[in-house]
């Protein structure tokens, strides 16, 4: 997505001379020239495989960036909604994002990193993250048995140094409802179970479409 490195990390322009939210939204605006020829199914197919892919390219590193960084994704995810659903520009993004099941940007990252760190504890494919996690052991005697699903939150007091992996997974983790989505058996349960929760947080207080 043509990012520029910069020794803050922060992922706010992609090139001086380029609007990156303007180069992300390329696919939206041709799908919306040809959006009238379209099923809704094929367009909505479309969207997830030209623009909801780059937004998910490696996004769990963008967790913590700032609001303006998360805010250009979410304005090209909120173009390609307005296009699938062939509303006008006055239909709040948020219902659309709703009747399409679509989680917002700030989702889709807490959804990426509680994905990678289910992967970690539970297999053995990503071992080098899993030498990066502790489980929470508490100091005393407890009754909930939740606390076998915790896992150490790392003290740090650098607010970059918060994005690590090793401080960003364990808090995440920690805050998903341990019966409904840290218990989850295998992985495509805990998808389907985690993208649900996060779909209640985003729209709670929105109303059907």
């Amino acid at each position: 997505m043509l990012a520029r490195r910069d020794h803050r990390l922060a992922f706010n322009i992609r090139k001086p001379h380029i609007d990156s939210c303007q180069i992300l939204q390329l696919p939206s605006t041709a799908l919306q020239h040809i959006r009238h020829l379209l099923p809704f199914y094929n367009a909505q197919t479309l969207a997830c495989s030209l623009i909801l892919s780059q937004l998910d390219y490696c996004n769990a590193v963008l967790y913590g960036c700032s609001a303006h960084a998360t805010g250009q994704l979410q304005h090209v995810q909120n173009y390609a909604a307005h296009v699938v659903t062939q509303s006008n520009r006055y239909t709040p993004s948020q219902l659309l994002l709703r009747s399409l099941h679509c989680l917002p940007v700030q989702q889709r990252l807490v959804y990426k990193a509680a994905l990678i760190t289910y992967k970690a504890v539970t297999t053995s494919t990503l071992s080098y993250l899993n030498d990066l996690l502790a489980v929470h052991i508490p100091d005393g005697p407890t009754h909930c048995s939740s606390t076998h699903s915790l896992l150490t939150v790392p003290y740090i007091a650098s607010n970059f140094a918060r994005r690590s992996f090793c401080f960003v997974s364990p808090t995440i983790w920690n805050s998903l409802p341990p019966s409904d989505v840290q218990w989850s058996p295998l992985q495509a349960t805990l998808k389907s179970r985690l993208k649900t929760h996060l779909l209640n947080i985003a729209f709670n207080d929105q109303p059907e479409l």
